[in-house]
């Protein structure tokens, strides 16, 4: 019985996307290809291998099928890796066997058809962002889903495998994403009515011969240690969290990639941060989303003294919560004497943010384009 990771036990689960957390050298890449290719041999269906970078992608392809054949698997199949410009390709005896794909530029293969891919192996996709200049990207579980959507399409036996290592799996975005947790006193766990499945692998075998290796000994007794062998995570640690004192004051209200979360100021002088916030405190704001005021062209009769309306534009990097809502009219000022000049109305954050003002529209002077602004 080999000491490595086996695929049999987390595919009987038949789940759509399977997220296996192991330790590092425990066969998870390994085996990954091994079974990809037997299933391709055997039944003729391909496989994708996904990375997040187009970085990470090449320098995995540069000895991609090497282990195997140094290891005597498939020692009688040409194996090679075909470079493309448009998508890479993995070939086993002259047909395609796989595809390789960044995800950052997947959403280019929305036309692509797949009819014959099987699985898609996500490798290494938690990072350690505190240790490397990678990131997560932007609205990433979406991607994946982007391409699971182009890939399988109405398929219900398609196989997503996602192979990471423990590093920091709460700081994963899936983890929030699908609303996921770790399988507590057992090694899987299953979500959304069996569509994903969570292992931690468990592997003494593995462990003990690995803890017996010079590398092991040099480890032993460290937090590397435990990551390595261990299978315990890396990054993570319970310091920072803790319950919301009853006796809390609400500072501030905040939407992270449409998620609200209320900051909360306690008499211990902590700053506390749930999901929990003050409705009160959004009501003037019709958007609930983060808006900025910028200048927009206003184009109005002046014989409208009385009102002005104003739409304003959402930005994402708007920090101006209660700007929304408060200045939707306000009170203009005496219109210049050409009844068929326009105006322009300006409203910037910084002004918008004196809540309860009103402000007379900024005219644009006749002959330059100079604003004057009056309060």
């Amino acid at each position: 019985m080999s000491i490595y990771y086996n695929f049999d036990r987390i595919l009987s689960y038949n789940a759509l996307i399977s997220i296996i957390l192991g330790d590092r050298g425990c066969g998870k890449s390994f085996n990954s290809k091994i079974m990809a290719l037997k299933n391709f041999i055997k039944n003729g269906e391909q496989f994708i291998y996904l990375r997040r970078y187009k970085t990470e992608l090449d320098s995995a392809l540069a000895t991609f099928w090497d282990d195997l054949q140094a290891h005597g698997y498939f020692e009688d199949n040409e194996l090679k890796v075909k470079k493309s410009k448009m998508l890479t390709t993995f070939t086993c005896d002259g047909e395609i066997c796989g595809y390789a794909v960044p995800l950052s530029t997947a959403n280019i293969l929305k036309s692509t058809a797949f009819p014959k891919v099987k699985y898609i192996i996500f490798d290494e996709f938690i990072l350690d962002a505190s240790a490397g200049t990678y990131r997560y990207l932007k609205r990433e579980p979406e991607m994946l889903l982007d391409i699971i959507e182009t890939v399988f399409r109405l398929r219900d036996d398609g196989r997503v495998l996602l192979l990471g290592n423990f590093i920091n799996f709460f700081g994963c975005p899936y983890v929030g994403y699908f609303e996921l947790d770790l399988p507590y006193n057992s090694d899987i766990r299953t979500f959304k009515d069996g569509a994903i499945v969570v292992q931690t692998i468990k592997n003494p075998e593995y462990q003990a011969v690995k803890s017996k290796t010079r590398f092991g000994r040099l480890i032993e007794g460290t937090v590397y240690g435990d990551y390595a062998i261990g299978n315990q995570s890396l990054r993570e640690n319970t310091a920072f969290i803790g319950k919301r004192p009853a006796k809390c004051k609400f500072y501030a209200w905040l939407v992270l990639n449409g998620n609200n979360f209320g900051v909360w100021s306690g008499i211990d002088g902590y700053l506390y941060i749930s999901e929990k916030y003050d409705p009160s405190s959004v009501r003037d704001c019709p958007s609930r989303r983060r808006a900025v005021y910028r200048r927009m062209d206003c184009l109005r009769s002046p014989r409208d003294t009385e009102k002005c309306r104003i739409q304003h534009a959402l930005s994402a990097g708007a920090q101006h919560r209660h700007a929304a809502g408060q200045f939707s009219s306000f009170r203009s000022g005496r219109a210049p004497s050409n009844s068929r000049q326009q105006h322009l109305c300006t409203l910037t954050p910084h002004r918008a943010a004196r809540s309860g003002k009103f402000f007379r529209p900024a005219f644009a002077e006749s002959g330059n384009d100079r604003l004057s602004a009056h309060r």
